[in-house]
């Protein structure tokens, strides 16, 4: 009796980990690229999926990443189907410029949206761009990876920080992000920003004591 070999479980962590290397780097032949990630998810110590499947779920990510109408570029003819603000058309012009320059390549239309959405929260056009750019990742993340467990809160803190210019406590971050456990791809992205914005406070007040 031939014994069938127990078929990896891939974590949501892992699948996150799939996409985003499937998108981060799409002139990689999926061969190449499943060889790299078994390596990758092996030194996370999780469950190592075959090279067949990590090769169907490159293919899957990158065909239906690109399929979404929101994902194509956008122009100024993009505004009779998903029509922004007039008054944010500067920020997005802006926006479009900085990524032809910087990456080579143009916003589409998902990016474009955040752009309009978050302009007034900041001043310096490469941090807009900067934060378009993450937070339409995180919504064409979580349209692609059921439970991806991104936690937005985080996101809302920072930005009512921006607004009201309050700093909050590392202990109030914590209490009030963390009240709800988070599960899934999204403990690494919350994390982390969590980590960053703790360490930007830090930084601040660094600053503020070597002035005085």
């Amino acid at each position: 009796m031939i014994q069938r070999q127990k078929r990896a479980r891939i974590s949501p962590e892992t699948k996150g980990l799939i996409f985003e290397r499937a998108l981060e780097q799409p002139r990689i032949p999926r061969t190449a690229l499943a060889e790299k990630l078994q390596v990758e998810i092996r030194g996370r110590k999780e469950d190592v999926p075959d090279l067949a499947v990590l090769e169907r779920m490159i293919s899957y990510y990158r065909n239906h990443a690109e399929d979404d109408p929101q994902d194509k570029p956008w122009d100024l003819r993009t505004l009779n189907t998903y029509p922004l603000p007039p008054e944010s058309l500067p920020a997005v012009i802006e926006a479009w410029m900085i990524l032809k320059r910087k990456q080579g390549y143009a916003l589409s239309i998902r990016q474009a949206k955040w752009v309009s959405w978050l302009h007034p929260f900041y001043k310096k056009r490469e941090e807009l761009v900067d934060s378009a750019l993450f937070h339409s990742w995180i919504e064409l993340l979580e349209k692609m990876i059921t439970h991806s467990g991104f936690d937005w809160q985080i996101l809302n803190i920072i930005l009512y920080k921006m607004i009201s210019g309050e700093k909050l406590s590392e202990k109030y971050m914590v209490e009030k992000i963390y009240r709800e456990p988070i599960t899934g791809f999204g403990v690494q992205y919350t994390k982390t920003m969590l980590s960053d914005e703790i360490q930007k406070q830090e930084k601040q007040k660094e600053a503020g004591r070597l002035k005085k």
